[in-house]
């Protein structure tokens, strides 16, 4: 087909090849020329491409690249678009539609702000996500709650604390390693640290400390017995002593601490080698307990207190027991807390039966219970002693009678005597316990009131027993052992004579007299009659 050099075609639409066949169409220039489209090459770039709807390419397109050239508007690529060195520049968005993926070979590049995952197509839309945010990453910047599981693998995690601010100088403050240890120069902690164990050897010696109000030694919450370890926090005010106290507390009504050794057997727990029992109060040991001084109370100016002085001591083999004060007492008790002896600055008392070996060096006074005796071997030696005071004593030589009684035993017996051993006052002699032998002895306890006799005593040995003689047939004249100051006839004159005590039986009574020979018979004064009992009758 041939034509004019220039032919116009009306109508809207040229359409060109056959209705047979799937061959595509081209058109071409002769003896290789171009081919324009509104007076520009599309293969050689410039111009623009009349917006005459889709153009398809089987090859690529190539923009030329001159001002104002290049592709403008919407491009559809099937495949690829490639970019030379040039690189794809966008006054817009670059978008990718669909499950397409915006990839590089190299590093992005941005002059924004973040990053942000987007929410386009979605009613209502949701606010636009950093992607920090949609990630729910970490910043270095940020206070983070980590609530998931977080693994951090062969490498360690360390947390850092501005040391220096120029320059910066950063220091490690907890490190965690990858053997499992931790690094830290100091843990606060509010509630619970739980462990499998704890130690402290870092640093020097002297830094390398745990130091807590508290140690509980069950640490399971549902243990609510044990001891527990504590002092209380310092008192501003200084009212209470309790911040000064270091306390192990048992918690339970029973239980001890218990101190063993080496070879000690859990399956065998008993004995055990010392037993501090707080319930109680007690300290027990297996063995022994070394101390060079017990104190029996905290307070070191009230207390008893037993020691012995160190080596080099001129008493250093001596136990010394000694009494804060002159009014303690050292006691020693029974099961029963019956009293076995008592030692006191006043006196030492021993109740039980004691056995002395050796020699018994006693500076003050002995004292023997009222029912207690002094055993020589197989001998008893217990007196008893009774006194009564008679007032008006009659001194006359005159014969035996009311006037010169000293006394009656009576039946029954009357009680009209001072018990010295018991200090016990209206008692009688009792002739049916304790017949025997008596010492007898007189004191005169006032002057005379005629002043011839003062100052007499009399003794003497008398047996009272109890005779069943009420007509008696004897009467027993006892001689005596006598002194005084004044002893004078009277009106009587001759000189007196020694002082006769005189016995008469009676129905199971004695009547115990005393005469003085050659007295005036006028000659009154107050006396006292003591009676002791001597165990002379095996």
């Amino acid at each position: 087909m041939s034509s004019k050099q220039n032919t116009t075609i009306g109508g809207t639409q040229l359409t060109l090849g056959s209705n047979f066949g799937t061959n595509e169409f081209n058109i071409i220039g002769t003896n290789g020329r171009q081919i324009k489209i509104n007076g520009i090459v599309p293969s050689a770039g410039g111009g623009v491409i009349p917006p005459i709807g889709d153009i398809d390419f089987i090859g690529n397109l190539n923009c030329n690249d001159q001002p104002g050239g290049g592709a403008k508007g919407i491009i559809t690529a099937q495949k690829k678009i490639n970019s030379g060195t040039g690189g794809i520049e966008s006054v817009g968005d670059i978008k990718t539609l669909a499950a397409g993926d915006l990839k590089s070979g190299r590093d992005v590049y941005f002059n924004g702000q973040d990053i942000y995952k987007t929410y386009e197509g979605i009613e209502p839309q949701p606010p636009n996500l950093t992607y920090k945010q949609y990630r729910k990453l970490v910043a270095t910047d940020d206070n983070s709650i980590f609530t998931g599981t977080n693994k951090f693998r062969n490498n360690a995690v360390s947390v850092q604390a501005l040391n220096t601010d120029v320059p910066a100088v950063f220091v490690d403050k907890i490190t965690l390693n990858t053997d499992g240890n931790i690094n830290c120069n100091e843990i606060n902690n509010n509630t619970l640290l739980k462990s499998t164990s704890i130690i402290c050897e870092n640093g020097a010696p002297e830094s390398q400390k745990v130091m807590a109000r508290q140690y509980h030694f069950r640490p399971n919450s549902l243990e609510t017995t044990g001891w527990v370890f504590s002092q209380k926090p310092p008192d501003a005010g200084g009212g209470s002593p309790e911040d000064n106290y270091l306390m192990l507390q048992n918690t339970q009504t029973t239980g001890s601490l218990n101190l063993v050794k080496s070879t000690f057997d859990p399956n065998n727990p008993t004995p055990f080698d010392i037993i501090l029992d707080p319930q109680n109060g007690q300290v027990k040991t297996t063995t022994s307990f070394d101390a060079p001084q017990v104190n029996f109370r905290k307070n070191a100016t009230d207390n008893w207190s037993i020691y012995q002085p160190p080596a080099g001591d001129p008493a250093e083999g001596t136990l010394i027991a000694r009494s804060p004060n002159t009014l303690g007492s050292f006691n020693i008790f029974d099961s029963a807390f019956s009293s076995w002896a008592q030692f006191s600055s006043l006196a030492t008392t021993l109740p039980k039966p004691t056995t002395i070996n050796n020699t018994l060096n006693v500076n003050g006074n002995t004292t023997l219970g009222n029912t207690n005796s002094l055993l020589f071997g197989g001998y008893a030696f217990r007196p008893q002693q009774f006194y009564k005071d008679i007032t008006g004593f009659s001194f006359n030589h005159l014969v035996i009678g009311p006037t010169n009684l000293l006394f009656n035993t009576g039946n029954p017996a009357v009680a009209e005597w001072f018990n010295v051993n018991t200090g016990a006052s209206n008692q009688p002699i009792d002739l049916i316990n304790n017949p025997g032998s008596y010492k007898i002895t007189i004191r005169q306890t006032s002057n005379g009131t005629l002043n011839e006799i003062n100052g007499m005593r009399v003794m003497s040995d008398i047996v009272l027993s109890r005779p069943n003689d009420n007509a008696p047939n004897v009467e027993l004249a006892q001689p005596t052992a006598y002194s005084y100051e004044l002893y004078n006839s009277g009106s009587g004159g001759g000189n007196p004579g020694a002082p006769i005590i005189t016995m008469v039986p009676g129905g199971l009574t004695w009547a115990v007299h005393c005469t003085f020979p050659q007295t005036s018979n006028n000659e009154t004064a107050n006396v006292r009659v003591t009676l002791t009992q001597m165990p002379y009758f095996a």
